[in-house]
């Protein structure tokens, strides 16, 4: 999951080469908070509660930062997501996000779009499925779709 956040000051001006973004995160289930130093979810004694946050590019992204973070291995559950700009002028705000099977589902509407609008390709003899992306030149998701004369199944899409 890439964490994003957009640094401007009161006029709008994008906020480059910004050291006092920090991001922190809290599983709502127990409250934990994640500590970035060995990436698991604590009630105290953390080594790295806030990471710093990345300015993407300072040319073409100017103020726009991110925070990578491999959920993969996350209980299913909701997580607040606080950012803090400890510099002047001082910003703070929070999100909440969704992951289910590891994988942030912030992205839900979107998928159950593509599933809808997008090109599915299926191969007869493996049943091997491809969710295309609109401009049918790349996959968005992979699966199967088998058929043993009494029952179709299909597998669960992985995105892409």
């Amino acid at each position: 999951m890439d964490i994003k956040y957009g640094l401007y000051d009161a006029d709008g001006v994008a906020m480059a080469g910004s050291s006092d973004l920090k991001v922190k995160i809290k599983r709502d289930a127990d409250d934990f908070f994640f500590d970035f130093d060995d990436t698991t979810f604590k009630a105290d004694t953390f080594t790295t509660l806030a990471a710093t946050m990345a300015e993407i590019d300072a040319t073409n992204a100017a103020g726009e930062y991110e925070q990578a973070v491999d959920v993969s291995g996350w209980d299913d559950g909701i997580y607040t997501i606080y950012i803090n700009h400890s510099g002047s002028p001082k910003q703070n705000g929070s999100y909440e996000t969704v992951i289910v099977d590891g994988a942030d589902y912030s992205l839900a509407f979107m998928r159950l779009f593509q599933l809808q609008a997008y090109k599915l390709n299926i191969t007869d003899a493996t049943g091997a499925g491809a969710l295309r992306n609109k401009a049918d030149d790349g996959n968005v998701a992979t699966g199967s779709i088998t058929d043993d004369d009494t029952t179709t199944v299909r597998t669960k899409w992985a995105w892409v």
